[in-house]
């Protein structure tokens, strides 16, 4: 166990020291005493977008119940010296990120699906033809005076020819391989559907709602921060009417 370089303030409701422990190679920040434990995690994901996640874990042993409401969770992130409030996603706000890429992504599928399912079983045959001919031939022409006298006659020759191409194309579809196509990418998009469908719950079943944290109960849940360049973050996680405040400089940043 490690403990971070920062001097340890104790304000009536402002909480600095940390320790660092580590979980099956995950870094965690963590305040414990023999009331309280909050801890977190951060990492980076790109997840229906690009988000830092925060893995919040807080127990209670304080003798007394107490809400803990996410929505107050407040992140700034800070580069080149200049700090910025970060959007901190609720349950409610992110689920609905996560239905509208889901509901594209779907129909993405879909399209995709049975455009291929159309095309299947559809020969295409390519003909052509081509004719020539020619023709050859000679006349002789008499010619006679006024008086029926012949004073002459000519005669001339000649030679036509000519070709053409026909070029002629055909489809023909079966039917019975078209509907096995169709089902397939039927069973196809329903399957991907499934799939997102569970990405959903456990998204939604993991990220950090408002509760009531009963006396030696823990909880543990993500919160998503909109992703931004940052030199460090800092968050600062309401418990119990206490501000615990994370500090994440550029070297463990670097490390997720």
């Amino acid at each position: 166990m490690k403990r971070i370089l920062l001097p340890l303030i104790f304000f009536p409701f402002i909480i600095f020291a940390q320790d660092i422990l580590y979980v099956d190679g995950k870094t965690f920040l963590t305040f414990s005493n023999e009331e309280i434990e909050v801890s977190m995690n951060l990492s980076k994901e790109r997840q229906y977008g690009k988000y830092y996640i925060a893995d919040i874990g807080i127990y209670n042993n304080t003798n007394q119940s107490f809400d803990f409401n996410p929505s107050e969770v407040q992140a700034t992130i800070i580069r080149k010296g200049k700090e910025k409030q970060a959007e901190v996603l609720s349950h409610k706000d992110y689920m609905k990120k996560v239905k509208t890429r889901q509901t594209w992504q779907a129909v993405g599928k879909s399209m995709s699906e049975h455009s291929a399912a159309s095309e299947a079983g559809k020969t295409t045959t390519n003909t052509s033809s081509s004719t020539y001919g020619s023709y050859s031939g000679n006349s002789r022409t008499n010619y006679s005076n006024s008086y029926g006298g012949n004073i002459g006659s000519s005669r001339s020759t000649g030679t036509i020819s000519g070709s053409s191409r026909t070029n002629s194309s055909s489809t023909t579809t079966d039917g019975r391989a078209q509907y096995m196509a169709s089902q397939n990418a039927d069973r196809n998009v329903k399957e991907f559907t499934n799939q997102q469908s569970n990405i959903s719950k456990m998204l939604n079943q993991g990220y950090l709602k408002r509760n009531t944290l009963k006396n030696q109960n823990y909880m543990r849940g993500n919160l998503n921060i909109k992703y931004r360049k940052a030199d460090e973050i800092e968050i600062v996680v309401p418990v119990n009417g206490k501000d615990y405040i994370f500090l994440w400089d550029k070297d463990m940043l670097d490390e997720i």
